[in-house]
């Protein structure tokens, strides 16, 4: 009885070592999309407010 105890607690362990992992990927992945969706939207912003600088400046 105990061995089986000892190889259902060893499962327990591999599962809980094995969703520790998953989380911590998705973690990384959800913080590297934000920061790659951040990055396009501040680019963006920058190629927009360029633009705008260049027409105003073609109005002078």
């Amino acid at each position: 009885m105990r061995c089986g105890a000892t190889l259902h607690n060893h499962e327990i362990s591999d599962k809980s070592d094995y969703l520790r992992a998953a989380n911590e990927s998705l973690e990384f992945r959800l913080r590297l999309g934000w920061r790659r969706s951040f990055a396009a939207s501040t680019l963006e912003e920058e190629g927009v407010q360029a633009a705008f600088d260049k027409s105003s400046d073609q109005r002078k």
